[in-house]
């Protein structure tokens, strides 16, 4: 115990003290004060377990991925450029994020990595706004969403020719908490029709931040696409290891006599993987094999096991 009363961590070492005749005539005691040490073997575990909940979150977002981009593909080669792209995307965010120990990432980082995809520039391209850091799930989405709005526009939309233009701007609102306005908008391009399905990457662009509070409005104008994007900045963030700390498995057991008729609350913090949860329970809910063929027809050209569950 230091002076002031604080209580600090020590390596103790004490050694005889001999006399001429060999006899203990006392002893000498060395204290060094190892407190940073352990400090240092804290926060190593605590990264380790990060480390080991990210990348256990990361392969389920892969697998989400993968096996929604599966379901909606007509084409082996389809699924194989949309799939490669959406983990492209996933690996840049997650890039910036090592850069800020994954608590968070710049908006301005997250556009440019997006939308110029490793070059130097694209006249084409503009964005401004404040500087931004969101926190590490929600930028890795804003991210994903970038992603698919940069796809669509240079597949079909204002990239897509060499005069079109896309503009991104953002702003930060004060009322009620702070909030993220991030407005897209596309000029230029080819005349715009409102799609007559909604495909995976819509889909994405829809849900992917309403886990986190924020909302997407698609607007199809003739003259371009416009999509507005809300999303409440958080005030606090994660501290090392709280991921790791509040994630509990749970158990399945007595769940295998099948859920046909059952109503299943699904509570999943990561969009994606509850869109796959909620795939699963449908499939498994199927009350005949008709039924169950007629919801898989779209992974017939899959050879590996089906995605399923042990109930």
């Amino acid at each position: 115990m230091a002076k002031d009363g604080r209580r600090v961590d020590i390596s103790l070492t004490v050694s005889p003290m001999l006399d001429s005749g060999g006899r203990i005539i006392g002893a000498s005691k060395v204290a060094r004060d190892i407190s940073d040490r352990r400090r240092a073997e804290e926060t190593q575990r605590l990264l380790i377990d990060e480390l080991n909940h990210r990348i256990k979150n990361t392969l389920a977002t892969v697998q989400a991925i993968s096996t929604q981009t599966l379901r909606r593909a007509a084409t082996p080669a389809h699924f194989v450029e949309s799939f490669n792209g959406r983990i492209k995307a996933l690996a840049r965010a997650h890039g910036l994020l090592t850069g800020g120990s994954f608590q968070g990432a710049e908006i301005t980082d997250l556009v440019r990595e997006q939308l110029l995809l490793g070059s130097d520039g694209d006249h084409r391209i503009s964005w401004s706004g404040p500087a931004v850091t969101l926190e590490a799930q929600p930028a890795l989405h804003l991210a994903l969403v970038l992603h698919e709005l940069g796809t669509n526009a240079r597949k079909h939309g204002a990239l897509s020719n060499s005069h079109g233009l896309v503009s991104v701007r953002w702003q930060v609102q004060s009322n009620n908490g702070r909030n993220l306005q991030l407005s897209w908008r596309e000029v230029g391009g080819p005349r715009v029709t409102a799609p007559t399905g909604q495909g995976f990457g819509s889909t994405l662009i829809e849900n992917s931040l309403r886990a986190y509070g924020g909302e997407v409005t698609m607007t199809y104008a003739e003259d371009g696409v416009v999509c507005e994007i809300s999303l409440p900045l958080s005030e606090l963030t994660q501290p090392l290891g709280a991921l790791a700390r509040a994630s509990n498995s749970f158990s399945t057991d007595g769940v295998s006599q099948g859920i046909a008729g059952k109503r299943i609350l699904i509570v999943e913090d990561e969009p994606l993987i509850g869109m796959v949860l909620t795939d699963y329970c449908k499939m498994q809910a199927a009350s005949s094999p008709a039924r169950r063929k007629a919801l898989t027809r779209r992974c017939k050209w899959q050879q590996t096991k089906p995605l399923m569950p042990r109930w």
